[in-house]
This record gives C-alpha cells, structure tokens and sequence, in this order.
C-alpha cells in the first residue's frame, strides 16, 4: 500500500512538473533559430545549398531563375549576376507577377511551377523562409543558399555591383 501511494505521488509530481514546464514556456513562442531549423527540415537538406553547390546550380541548370528577396537598397549595393529583385515581404503576391521592379526583373517570371529557383537573402533565413512559402505555393524545384549572400561573399564567389 505504502508502495503505490509513493509512486502515485511521483506521477503526480512528474505530471505537474511537466505542466509547470509546458506553462513556462508555451507563452515565449518559437526562436528565430527553431523558425530555420522547421523550415530548413521542411524545404530539405537538399534544397538547402551551400554557396559552392549554388554556384554549380548557376552554372548548369540554364532555366534556374535567380530571386534576391533583400530589400531594395541591399540588391542595389550587391547581387548575384543575373538575380531579379522579389524581396521577402512581397515573394507571395509578386511571384508570378513581373511588374515590382520593371527594370532589374525585365519581365522575368517562373514559365511554370517546375521552373528551377534559387533564392538568396543577406544571411540565409529570408530566403529560406521564401523558399518555403514557394514550396508551399506549389513551386517544386526551389532552392536556398544557406548563409546567404553573406557565406556567398566568404567562399569568394562572383558578385555584381
């Protein structure tokens, strides 16, 4: 009798720590870094390259379309040669619409939901978050350089100005 009464009160001791635990935190809502670490196992490790499998990407897929989701200062100071500027805040309505930045875009727009993208931002979690919603939008070959533009610039590949 003895027995069951202590490991009742363990188990209840063990259920109320957890619910205390779950109360703590359940109020903070997720990091910046549990954000990437979803997007990142959603969007797939293969979709999520480094600068080096980016820069082969460029230069063997002839289709890949190239989207920079920096804000437009940021595309204006640097930007991978070829890029069209969607930043992030605008990806979900401009996307299929080539009317933003007229004459960086030159009517560029994906032909279809197959059309290879590689998109980029300043440190990599803009652009995984855009290639996620792109993916979720029904676009199938979308890619992210992860650390963006700034892991870019550290492996010392080309850029334009």
């Amino acid at each position: 009798m003895k027995k069951r009464y202590i490991v009742g009160l363990v188990a209840v001791l063990v259920i109320m720590a957890s619910a205390f635990s779950y109360a703590q935190t359940a109020g903070e809502g997720m990091t910046l870094q549990d954000l990437v670490n979803e997007d990142t196992a959603y969007l797939g490790e293969a979709n999520t390259l480094s600068p080096q499998a980016a820069n082969e990407k460029i230069l063997t897929v002839p289709d890949l379309m190239i989207i920079d989701v920096n804000e437009k200062f940021e595309y204006d100071k640097e930007h991978l040669k070829g890029a069209i500027l969607i930043p992030r805040g605008l990806i979900e309505f401009k996307i299929n619409r080539n009317d933003i930045f007229p004459d960086i875009n030159k009517g560029k727009m994906p032909a279809d939901k197959n059309t290879p993208m590689l998109v980029y931002c300043r440190f990599g979690a803009r652009c995984l978050f855009s290639a996620v919603r792109l993916k979720k939008m029904g676009y199938k070959n979308v890619y992210s350089i992860k650390g963006g533009l700034e892991a870019w610039k550290a492996e010392r590949l080309p850029l334009e100005q």
